[in-house]
């Protein structure tokens, strides 16, 4: 069975305790109803057409952990982990753009001055810097996280 959540729309704005939310919920390839939540800390609403309804539900309390059970059904469960997807999906959009303007703009400066340029992670921290040309920024990535008293986890040369 695939479940899956289209015209999904969210408000930052009116999310207090939970993620306020608009969906239609999609159940193998057809438009099965709509989700939502106002955003206030209360349950996922899902609205189902009767003849997908139980089975929907049946598939979903499946997959609740048992500490949840008692409180949430198996159709509100799916939405609201679809819904947890999409926003983690969106943030790594974001994230994955903002590198990549910083990437850009790291690299121009760099070459301005003759030098190459890249970013190393340790954890959730990114540090880029600038070589020169021949230098190993394996060798420099090594050294700076060093100083931290950190490893590196990734090293990428612009």
């Amino acid at each position: 069975m695939k479940i899956e959540l289209r015209r999904f729309t969210t408000n930052a704005r009116l999310s207090q305790e939970t993620t306020a939310f608009a969906a239609d919920v999609w159940v193998d390839g057809k438009k099965a109803g709509h989700a939502e939540n106002d955003g206030h800390g209360g349950a996922t609403i899902v609205h189902l057409d009767p003849s997908v309804r139980a089975t929907v539900e049946a598939h979903g309390k499946t997959l609740v952990p048992a500490e949840y059970a008692s409180f949430t059904g198996g159709a509100e469960w799916l939405v609201d982990q679809l819904v947890e997807a999409e926003l983690t999906k969106r943030a790594d959009k974001t994230f994955a753009k903002k590198i990549a303007k910083a990437d850009a703009r790291e690299r121009a400066a760099c070459e301005q001055r003759g030098l190459r340029s890249a970013r190393l992670r340790h954890g959730d921290t990114w540090l880029w810097f600038a070589f020169e040309p021949g230098a190993d920024p394996k060798a420099l990535a090594d050294a700076i996280a060093a100083r931290q008293k950190a490893h590196v986890d990734e090293l990428v040369v612009l």
